[in-house]
This record gives C-alpha cells, sequence and structure tokens, in this order.
C-alpha cells in the first residue's frame, strides 16, 4: 500500500541517533513510500544541508520514494484546505496531495490534518 510521508517523519528519522527505531524505519518496512515535492523543499530548507552528509541522507532517503509533483488541481485544492483550516501553505499542499491521490497521510502532526474531511492518517501507535 502506498502512502505520502510528512516532512515531519523525515525530519524525526533524519534527528535520531537510533533511526532504526524511527516511525519512518517501521513505515518503509510496510509501505511503499511517496512525498510531495513541497517536502523536498523543506527537507533542504534547514540548516544541517549545509552539512554534505546530511544532503547526502536525504538525496538517498527521496530517491527512494515518489515524488508528487503539485499539478493545478492540486493547487487549488491546498488552496482551499488553507483558507479553510488556518494551515501553513505546506501543510495544504502535503493535505491536497494526499487527498488528490487518495492515499493515507503519515504525520507527526496530526493536529494539523486531523480536522480535514476525507485525509487518512496513519496510526503511527501500530505502525
Amino acid at each position: 500500500m502506498k502512502i505520502l510521508v510528512d516532512t515531519s517523519v523525515i525530519i524525526d528519522f533524519l534527528r535520531r541517533e537510533s533511526p532504526q527505531n524511527s516511525c519512518f524505519s517501521r513505515l518503509a518496512k510496510d509501505y511503499n513510500l511517496s512525498i510531495s515535492l513541497v517536502t523536498v523543499v523543506e527537507l533542504y530548507s534547514g540548516r544541517s544541508v549545509r552539512r554534505k552528509e546530511t544532503r547526502e541522507r536525504i538525496d538517498k532517503i527521496i530517491s527512494a520514494m515518489e515524488i508528487f509533483i503539485p499539478d493545478l488541481g492540486i493547487s487549488k485544492e491546498a488552496g482551499l484546505l488553507r483558507s479553510a483550516h488556518d494551515l501553513s501553505l505546506s501543510d495544504a499542499i502535503i493535505a491536497s496531495t494526499a487527498l488528490s491521490q487518495k492515499i493515507m497521510l503519515a504525520t507527526l502532526d496530526h493536529g494539523d490534518f486531523k480536522n480535514i474531511k476525507g485525509i487518512k492518517l496513519v496510526d503511527l501507535n501500530k505502525s
């Protein structure tokens, strides 16, 4: 089964001393992981990417996933979601991508997405 992974899940993985115990590692064993293009931007926006080894780790992670590029439909829906739910632009695009692809969303920020009609969140306590 394919799921969309929010930036928060990947950042958690990158920051851990033991990444094999992370939600991302557990999800990668059971699901076909994908991300939004906005997640790529967010991952490369942090200060840690100034270090070559961090960029290489991110490159390796994202190379193994399908990357969804927002089209006009996703963009319009993201705008509507942002307006209706007071989301950040990034979260609105990620939510709209999950909805348009009809796939579940894995996030550590459930509060940002839980009130969006139709969004299905992965229970990270079970994964």
